[in-house]
């Protein structure tokens, strides 16, 4: 009875490739794995042709404007302060967080107010930055909304007794 592999019946050469171990079938001239080797080299050949950035100076006019952020220059605005006021009874510790950077930039005891600084490598105008709640005892964290840094603002973190429900403002 013959085996139907999609619409072509398999022949008797096929037949024989399935009896052969696994590395012998895979290196047959025509075999499948062969077939689906050459496919995926033509289809990795093609994704590397078409990532291909413009060279510097390329004069061609149909040519994409790719812009390099590793050797933009950031201007740095200088560090933004941070009032904290802590409602909650939990220690908290406050985070800055930009991308996939997150440096600790102070911690406020229970009931207590206190004053934090965001640190300059994070207040630079390539990009926003957001401000981190964490408690100290549990699992409960807030995370504001981005912040566009911007010369002169001063923030003010309110942390409530539910650290979710805590609010980041602006002054």
């Amino acid at each position: 009875m013959p085996v139907w592999l999609g619409t072509a019946p398999l022949t008797p050469a096929d037949h024989a490739l399935m009896s052969v171990p696994t590395t012998a079938a895979a290196s047959a001239p025509g075999s499948v794995v062969s077939r689906c080797a050459v496919a995926l080299l033509a289809w990795t050949t093609v994704v590397l042709c078409g990532c291909a950035h413009p060279r510097a100076g390329d004069t061609n006019s149909g040519a994409r404007a790719v812009v390099d952020t590793t050797t933009a220059h950031a201007v740095a605005l200088g560090p933004i302060v941070v009032d904290v006021e802590n409602l909650s009874s939990y220690d908290v510790i406050v985070y800055a967080l930009r991308g996939s950077l997150r440096q600790r930039i102070g911690s406020v005891a229970g009931i207590s107010r206190t004053t934090v600084t965001v640190p300059a490598t994070f207040t630079s105008d390539l990009g926003a930055f957001s401000i981190s709640a964490v408690r100290l005892a549990g699992n409960e964290s807030y995370i504001s909304d981005p912040i566009g840094p911007q010369p002169g603002i001063r923030l003010r973190l309110v942390i409530q007794a539910r650290i979710v429900n805590s609010a980041l403002s602006i002054e």
